[in-house]
């Protein structure tokens, strides 16, 4: 039936309106005829989109004001149960068309229909989802294989009751199978590989041909814990557990005897004998080498020695030898201070005269300047307990900075004659450099004398 032929339909049967989520519910019930809806009951929103611009032009759907181009949202209000997603009517009618289902026979269809309501949870912001009953299995068809390992059917396809669980919060399904030997078990879905059926998540229940033939295997002494879990699948906790569940005799009987051995005990000698030994192994050392000397005695009994220091060190003190001296040899002096001294006091004096008096711009008269032009480097001032002469030489030619300052102050003046230019008071302070001690009274008086000789 076309849209037109259903819009007729509509305007000459009115009724009272279906409410907004038996709208939907029916939607999704018909999207899952199709297989357009997952086992957590979401729709497949791609396959749908797809199928749906197949099935009509674009510029049909543009015309419709249908299209997916500026809102394709749309579609997700068709499905979602809100009371507030009202879709204008012109989608409805193509979302019915799509679905090959007439306005009448969507009106007609029961009330009743096999559904489960997921209940509001985590999932309640995306919108209420149902699941359906008829749709494809998640763990496939029946019948599913036997897990129980000590069965005589093994992996046969012998379970015919599957019971499907659905988690409300993070939309899970779990398959919950129910062998006849009374051995069930739950795995997590949906299957994604064939091999997926011979998987299982938890063991729900054992049954009693599990439980005897625990019992069997937990009275042969043979077989140890691990074997008997590897043979009944499960972890040797787990057997454990269930060996208490039924009762059974703890500890496990074994072939070994069950008569508690003695703790162990170290074979090392206590401490006090064990301190016996290494005093008298020290003492033995020190009786055989009388004339040795600790080193010497360190060096034959190292074990002996440092277990002494760690563990008694005021004994091993006591017995020691006593420590021998060295004898003091009457050992020249390798260098003659002294005479270094004197010599270094008259090369330093020499070095201040020679920074003085070169050409070019002033230089102050330090110890560092003094050290660099002798090439010593530092070692002026670490050795000066050694070079107390060349240290008060260093002191009486050290240039303060009101004395390098008039030096500085002469030279400029010098070299302004030079340049035949007679200098202002800031700029002779200026071009020397010593315009931040200009409030010394020395700078105040060098200054005056040296602009007096340009006047006369």
């Amino acid at each position: 039936m076309s849209i037109a032929d259903n819009t007729a339909w509509l305007l000459s049967h009115p009724g009272e309106p279906l409410g907004h989520n038996t709208i939907c519910s029916r939607y999704l019930y018909l999207l899952a005829k199709r297989e357009l809806v997952n086992y957590k009951g979401g729709v497949l929103i791609d396959a749908f989109i797809e199928s749906f611009q197949a099935k009509f032009p674009m510029d049909f759907l543009t015309m419709l004001n249908c299209d997916f181009d500026c809102d394709y949202k749309w579609v997700f209000r068709l499905f979602r149960m809100s009371t507030k997603a009202i879709q204008q009517p012109q989608r409805h009618l193509l979302l019915m068309s799509y679905l090959g289902c007439s306005v009448k026979e969507f009106f007609d269809l029961p009330d009743d229909l096999e559904i489960i309501k997921r209940q509001p949870g985590l999932s309640q912001l995306k919108g209420m989802k149902i699941l359906i009953k008829d749709h494809p299995e998640p763990f496939g068809r029946g019948p599913w294989p036997c897990l129980n390992p000590v069965s005589g059917h093994y992996k046969e396809p012998r379970v015919n009751n599957c019971e499907i669980k659905y988690s409300r919060c993070h939309a899970e399904v779990t398959g919950i199978f129910h062998c006849d030997c009374g051995f069930s078990y739950c795995r997590r879905g949906p299957d994604k590989l064939p091999s997926d059926r011979f998987k299982r998540t938890r063991i729900k229940r054992f049954g009693p041909v599990w439980d005897s033939k625990l019992v069997e295997l937990w009275a042969d002494i043979n077989i140890s814990l691990i074997k008997l879990a590897r043979q009944l699948g499960v972890a040797a906790y787990t057997a454990k557990v269930q060996a208490a569940r039924l009762n059974l005799s703890f500890p496990r009987p074994t072939r070994k005897s069950t008569v508690l051995k003695p703790r162990y005990i170290s074979p090392t000698r206590k401490f006090e004998e064990t301190r016996n030994f290494y005093r008298g192994a020290w003492l033995s050392a020190v009786n055989e080498n009388p004339e040795a000397g600790r080193k010497v005695l360190h060096d034959k009994s190292k074990s002996v020695y440092a277990w002494l220091r760690k563990n008694d060190s005021e004994w091993h003190d006591a017995h020691m030898p006593p420590k021998r001296h060295r004898e003091t040899r009457n050992v020249q002096p390798r260098v003659d201070w002294s005479k270094r001294d004197v010599e270094w006091s008259l090369e330093v004096r020499s070095a201040a005269e020679a920074i003085k008096n070169a050409t070019g711009c002033p230089e102050r008269v330090s110890e560092t300047s003094v050290s660099r032009m002798l090439d010593k480097g530092d070692f002026f001032r670490k050795n000066r307990d050694k070079l107390p002469l060349t240290s008060q030489t260093l002191t009486e030619v050290n240039e303060s900075c009101e004395a390098f300052s008039i030096r500085r102050i002469i030279w400029m003046a010098n070299e302004f004659r030079k340049e035949g230019i007679t200098p202002k008071h800031n700029q002779l302070l200026r071009r020397a450099g010593v315009r931040r001690l200009k409030d010394s009274l020395d700078i105040k008086r060098a200054t005056a004398e040296v602009l007096e000789s340009f006047a006369s």
